[in-house]
């Protein structure tokens, strides 16, 4: 009977002990949830008094897309949960729903009457963070600081990744790009002034270049100060405006008031009570948004994949790639060849902006297709068709032109085929090396975990991307390869 006794008693020491535990981490998460509160409400009084209006939307956290009544949701770990902005009414078409003062915002100007200089003409997000750096080293006594107080301390940028991210992005595509980004960092932050900077370390100088990339609205005001009465804002941050979420199907859209002297964000179309509210950050590929923003939506007609950085690179690859038997041109003809590509590229009307050659919803740029058309020209009809299609149409005879227009055409096609092939071998492969440290990793582990889903989810969009653009080449060959039999037949 003692033993049962003394059993019991360690079982009820161990039993409080451990209530004590969770009601701890009870306390903790009420405490952090509550303080959330009070520095979204110091927030909204710092925006009242500072004459902006905000009517009927208010911050909240969202769990699983759908708001929760308090703030502090998302410090907890092992959810899906994210800040944004909510309808707390009916909201009628064009109505006003944020109006902020430009003196509650802050803005980078053109010259030197703007913010303090980090280093001799810096860019202006480098201006920015600096003055981030500089704000945030006064703490309480800045006049930000309840703003600085609901800015994120954790940014899920693949600036911020820890070993395990890092390596699961070495996989992919957007690798290159994520060492661009932090090389750009390091760079501004080594070149900048230590004083501009508030004495800042690099570690926080990350998190305001962060901010900065990652929050603000590009546009240009005149304010008043300078020597002819205006200055000319590049980029501005402004206080709750840049806590609305993005979306391509936003139902808000923003514009200065007439006098310039306001930033509003107006209804396109009724909003329910309940309903996320949302703006537009921009056209942008998936590949910016992970690297800028630490997502990639799921629905993104904007995304483009880069195939190639330059017309040479691409005609490089086409010759290395040609499926033999092929007969080796000498160096003089390949050289002419690849001009004539280039040409033919630069000749090609496109929509695209970039200078890279790239991979859209719909089809490959049209003038990856002009580079190989004019590659096989020069350097495969001669194999295909037993004559060589001359570089001048009019020298051809109807039914050559006509042929070689085809089966260029087709040349085209094929090389396409082939490189969506080989890339989605890659993906392929990199998508199992990710699963595989996702699976290593383990289930909800908190950000990093997140993080590897955010780089799966990237990966898994970019080989639809190809897989999709392949099926359509695809067709397209077969449908031509149809028709010319069905002719010959005729």
């Amino acid at each position: 009977m003692g033993n049962k006794r003394s059993s019991n008693l360690v079982w009820l020491q161990l039993l409080t002990v451990l209530s004590g535990v969770l009601l701890g981490g009870a306390l903790v998460k009420a405490a952090e949830t509550s303080g959330a509160d009070a520095k979204a409400s110091l927030f909204l009084d710092w925006l009242h008094e500072g004459g902006a209006d905000i009517s009927g939307v208010a911050l909240s956290d969202f769990i699983d897309g759908r708001p929760v009544s308090s703030l502090g949701a998302c410090s907890q770990d092992g959810i899906s949960c994210y800040r944004g902005v909510v309808a707390t009414q009916d909201i009628s078409a064009g109505a006003t729903v944020v109006s902020i003062p430009l003196n509650l915002g802050v803005y980078d100007f053109d010259g030197a009457a703007g913010l303090p200089e980090p280093y001799a003409e810096s860019i202006p997000e480098t201006r920015l963070a600096a003055w981030l750096c500089r704000q945030r080293s006064l703490g309480s006594t800045s006049r930000f600081a309840p703003y600085l107080d609901m800015l994120p301390k954790a940014i899920p940028m693949p600036l911020f990744y820890q070993n395990k991210e890092a390596e699961a992005a070495a996989l992919l595509p957007c690798h290159a790009g994520m060492q661009e980004l932090l090389n750009w960092t390091r760079d501004e932050f080594d070149k900048s002034n230590p004083d501009a900077l508030g004495g800042a370390s690099f570690v926080t100088f990350k998190w305001a270049f962060a901010i900065v990339l990652s929050r603000t609205f590009e546009t240009r005001v005149l304010l008043g100060g300078s020597e002819d009465g205006a200055l000319s804002a590049m980029i501005m941050m402004l206080p709750f405006a840049d806590m609305i979420n993005h979306s391509p199907h936003n139902q808000l859209v923003w514009q200065l008031d007439d006098g310039g002297q306001r930033f509003e964000m107006t209804a396109t179309r009724d909003i329910a009570k309940g309903e996320e509210v949302f703006t537009t950050y921009g056209s942008k590929t998936n590949e910016q948004w992970l690297l800028y923003y630490g997502y990639v939506p799921e629905d993104n007609p904007a995304d483009r994949m880069p195939l190639f950085d330059t017309y040479e690179d691409a005609a490089a690859w086409y010759i290395q790639s040609r499926p033999p038997p092929h007969t080796a041109p000498s160096a003089k003809k390949v050289t002419a060849a690849i001009a004539a590509a280039v040409k033919a590229a630069q000749e090609t009307l496109s929509d695209e902006t970039d200078e890279g050659l790239a991979l859209s919803e719909k089809e490959a740029d049209k003038r990856l297709w002009a580079i190989f058309a004019t590659l096989w020209v020069h350097l495969d009809s001669k194999n295909e068709l037993g004559y060589a299609c001359s570089q001048s149409v009019s020298l051809w005879s109807f039914r050559r032109r006509s042929e070689c227009e085809v089966i260029a055409g087709l040349a085209a096609q094929r090389a396409l085929i082939r490189l969506y092939k080989s890339t989605l071998e890659r993906f392929d492969e990199s998508v199992v090396k990710l699963r595989r440290q996702i699976k290593r990793f383990g289930r909800g582990k908190g950000a990093v975990y997140t993080n590897l889903q955010v780089l799966e989810r990237y990966a898994l969009q970019r080989k639809e991307l190809v897989e999709r653009a392949l099926a359509i080449v695809q067709q397209g060959v077969a449908d031509e390869e149809l028709k010319r039999k069905t002719s010959k037949e005729l």
